[in-house]
């Protein structure tokens, strides 16, 4: 009756089945508690010995007497299933920490693209994190008002480290009123920008390097981010920045205003 669900909490299938018994029989001899387990009786000694380490059992052994196994308070399982679920806690932020190197080696085998998806703030700071890992220069399209609106302070410690890491750059901004009164505050030896011409804002940022392309959306309710790593959509993209970089205008440009922040996301 309850051996699936002790089993889901935390116990082993033996442990919670013996438990179990125990909990039906109320103190009882080895001998007797054994009868109605699917176990011989030295592995049963073996299984009350695990329960009695849990908190789950106890034995009381008199002179001369056959010693006897009790069940105690059931509460003791609450705690179990806490222990299994930070257990559980730190096994998938471990997961989330290696995912990346196992998709990437899962894809070298397959030829097959992989895409991460990542919702909200945090995820969207584990996208743009990526590309610090990058081997080659990166290459992005930047909606520089949004990003200084949406990602304030994240995105002066992404350059610094950017610039630490010696990662280089190149930027195609969306021209207009605002990005021609900013003036980048970085090394300019690692960052060169252009300006393109655009029909709208576009609240978002994409970057090419190695074999990847991210994308994410910068608008705070609907903060999205995604990595798709394949050889081919990257080659393609790259290509298309390239040639948007050719026909756009070198930035930033002499006796521009410096503004009270730097443009951030470089």
């Amino acid at each position: 009756m309850y051996e699936t669900l002790l089993a889901q909490i935390g116990l082993e299938p033996d442990q919670a089945a013996i438990y179990e018994i125990m909990l039906k029989t109320g103190p009882a001899p080895a001998r007797k508690i054994a009868l109605q387990a699917p176990y011989k009786r030295p592995y049963v000694y073996k299984v009350l010995d695990q329960l009695i380490k849990l908190g789950l059992a106890e034995k009381k052994e008199e002179r001369n007497k056959v010693a006897v196994f009790s069940p105690l308070h059931p509460t003791k399982l609450r705690e179990l299933a806490q222990q299994k679920l930070e257990s559980a806690q730190i096994a998938k932020t471990r997961l989330e920490n290696t995912l990346g190197k196992l998709i990437s080696d899962f894809n070298l085998i397959s030829g097959k693209p992989g895409v991460q998806f990542f919702e909200g703030y945090d995820g969207a700071l584990k996208v743009v994190g990526d590309s610090l890992l990058a081997k080659t220069e990166i290459l992005s399209y930047v909606d520089s008002e949004a990003v200084d609106k949406y990602f304030g302070a994240d995105n002066e410690i992404y350059l610094k480290k950017r610039s630490r890491m010696n990662i280089k750059k190149r930027i195609i901004y969306l021209d207009g009123d605002y990005i021609r009164k900013r003036r980048i505050v970085s090394n300019l030896s690692l960052t060169k920008a252009r300006l393109v011409p655009a029909p709208a804002p576009f609240a978002a940022v994409m970057q090419i390097y190695d074999n990847k392309v991210t994308y994410i959306t910068l608008e705070p309710e609907k903060i999205v981010g995604v990595i798709i790593e394949h050889p081919n959509i990257a080659l393609l993209h790259r290509n298309m920045f390239e040639s948007a970089w050719s026909i756009g205008t070198p930035w930033p440009e002499t006796n521009l205003s410096l503004p009270p922040a730097a443009s951030r996301m470089v």
